[in-house]
């Protein structure tokens, strides 16, 4: 999945994958903060916010970052994010890579809870 977003982390443009995961098409999403999608109830999670932080501040940054879908339910994502700059060095635009860690993520619950029973 790729997201390409502007030097203050708005959403520019995003692939087919990324509209998949999260519910949204392409015009629901342009012009939107990447930061409107993270959970509320994430807001003092440290991961959370190094990730989203990185995007504000145009910094590199490669970990986990959650995002919510149009039906509410958490998309966890293992995510790279890569600033472009100019010659200058002022950052143009920020790409962020990612796939999909979800399933993964719910399959490892289910498997401790069956442990624990």
């Amino acid at each position: 999945m790729s997201v390409t977003l502007d030097a203050g982390g708005v959403i520019l443009e995003v692939n087919a994958l990324f509209e998949t995961e999260l519910g949204f098409t392409q015009a629901e999403l342009s012009g939107r903060a990447l930061r409107e999608f993270s959970p509320s109830e994430l807001s003092g999670d440290v991961h959370q916010r190094r990730a989203l932080d990185a995007v504000a501040q145009g910094k590199h940054y490669s970990g986990t970052l959650r995002l919510c879908s149009r039906e509410g339910r958490h998309v966890w994502l293992r995510a790279m994010v890569i600033p472009f700059a100019c010659d200058s060095g002022r950052v143009e635009r920020i790409v962020l890579y990612s796939s999909v860690l979800t399933r993964t993520i719910e399959a490892s619950r289910e498997n401790e809870a069956l442990w624990a029973l």
